[in-house]
């Protein structure tokens, strides 16, 4: 058939006559804004069949029966007949779109350049609602058995969304970071396929609002946050708070990015804390406002955590970008900060499993190997240690540090936001161990900071306590004021922010 010129609204219906192997776009989308820039493709049984961010994504996309075919970002299978949609996350300025469908060799006017085949497809069955699940996704396979401290990075975008790398590249990048795994958490994009590994690729996404950015870390489901919906999706309140929801009930761990960076502040004042399970402390280290900016978000933990709201601190190098060093190519490095998980083994349930436990310690560089103590037994962070300190004799928490790979700094310990004692650390590091006693204490939590002689921030552990406490601290917002940092306004709707 010839190729159809379409100018869209919000919506748009267009038809496929006749069940065919494939369905090929061409789209142009001109210089919209990137909010103008996002479009999903449903068909005729409205099921979410692509999803597109036109800023590094290729502009030529095959849907196909053979999932193999199919681009990256969207779910192979036979092409229905019928009306098709598409959604736009807003009405674009302007907006071109070029389609072909048919059975057999593809077009060869809008041949687009096959996807490598040498990829693993997570995604091929839909729900109720139309969105695709990571059916084939193997949450429980192990690249690694046995009980360590495995390396990731948490926050990474490709040209699925608006990096710079393919997701084969920043595969090879986080295997000479010496990485054990990276969370893919492309700008509105769940990840339908990735190209194979050695390292573990968990599924991600970043939802990106003007009023805040975060992570759904291992959803099984597409997430849809759309803002055309009638909540309002992510650019309202109530909106994201939905947003934020689906995503726990689908699975996903979900975090807060950047939240006090002051171009991606987190101004979503209701944000219900009870569904975020972590907070992004260490974002773009090699970045001066993001310095400022994390040293900030630790005064927000630490209430979080004064406040018995027990969150886990994870870091994201927010990698965009791959370039030379005369161009400022360490802004953002790969595996800078790494997230380091305890778990025993590598799978994405256990690494999962592991941040929301809290067994996680963040490094910029130093390797940091924490253990806790009580009696005889050794606990790990992020352990509640109540029963344990009950059983105890004498109440007494040994926490222990051993840091290697850095040059002369300081280690602070940590108690209820406080520092509580500072040691001197010598060049290559050390093993360190502080006293705490627990005894008959209501509710208390620790955990070591690691810092250079200029006091920058190089590492973190994660705390551990005992105890509980009741808290009326029950949104985003009020965290804010408790802590005694100023929010900024909640930004008008507006769609995308980056």
């Amino acid at each position: 058939m010839e190729a159809n010129e379409l100018n869209l609204a919000h919506s748009h219906f267009f038809r496929v006559e006749e069940e065919s192997d494939w369905l090929i776009f061409n789209v142009d989308c001109g210089s919209s804004l990137p909010a103008y820039r996002i479009f999903h493709v449903r068909d005729p049984l409205g099921r979410l069949r692509y999803q597109h961010l036109d800023i590094s994504s290729p502009r030529t996309v095959t849907i196909h029966r053979d999932p193999f075919k199919t681009n990256f970002n969207g779910v192979g299978g036979a092409i229905p007949a019928g009306e098709w949609r598409i959604d736009f996350g807003s009405k674009p300025t302007t907006f071109k779109l070029h389609y072909e469908y048919g059975n057999g060799a593809l077009s060869y006017k809008y041949r687009p350049s096959i996807p490598d085949p040498a990829r693993d497809i997570w995604a091929t069955e839909f729900d109720r609602s139309g969105r695709f699940m990571l059916n084939l996704y193997d949450w429980e396979s192990s690249r690694e058995e046995g009980s360590r401290w495995y390396k990731g990075d948490c926050h990474l975008h490709t040209m699925l969304s608006d990096g710079s790398l393919p997701p084969s590249e920043l595969n090879r990048q986080a295997q000479t970071a010496g990485l054990d795994f990276i969370v893919a958490t492309d700008h509105f994009i769940v990840p339908t396929s990735w190209p194979q590994a050695d390292l573990l690729v968990i599924p991600g996404i970043e939802v990106t609002a003007s009023c805040g950015h975060w992570n759904a870390l291992g959803p099984r489901t597409w997430i849809d946050w759309n803002g055309n919906l009638a909540d309002g999706g992510m650019t309202t309140e109530q909106g994201m708070n939905r947003v934020i929801r689906d995503a726990s009930d689908s699975g996903a761990v979900c975090s807060i990015n950047h939240p006090l960076d002051p171009s991606f502040e987190w101004t979503l004042h209701d944000t219900d804390l009870s569904r975020i399970d972590a907070v992004e402390i260490v974002n773009s280290p090699e970045n001066r406002i993001s310095k400022e900016a994390n040293d900030q978000t630790l005064v927000l933990w630490n209430t979080m955590w004064n406040e018995g709201l027990r969150k886990t601190g994870i870091g994201g190098s927010d990698f965009h970008l791959n370039l030379a060093p005369h161009e400022g190519g360490k802004e953002y490095c790969v595996g800078s900060p790494t997230t380091c998980v305890f778990a025993s083994r590598l799978s994405a349930h256990e690494i999962l499993d592991g941040i929301r436990a809290g067994r996680v310690c963040v490094t910029i560089g130093p390797e940091l190997e924490p253990t806790i103590q009580v009696d005889d037994t050794v606990y790990l962070p992020g352990t509640d240690l109540t029963e344990a300190i009950k059983a105890s004799a004498d109440g007494i928490v040994r926490c222990h540090l051993s840091i290697s790979g850095m040059n002369a700094g300081q280690l602070h310990w940590i108690e209820n936001g406080e520092r509580v004692q500072t040691v001197e650390i010598g060049d290559g590091g050390g093993t360190f161990m502080a006293t705490f006693d627990w005894k008959n204490r209501d509710y208390v939590w620790a955990r070591a900071e690691v810092r250079s002689v200029d006091g920058e921030l190089l590492g973190f552990t994660n705390p551990v306590s005992c105890g509980s406490k009741t808290t009326d601290v029950k949104t985003w917002g009020q965290a804010m004021v408790k802590a005694g940092l100023k929010q900024g306004p909640l930004q008008p709707p507006g769609g995308a922010g980056w």
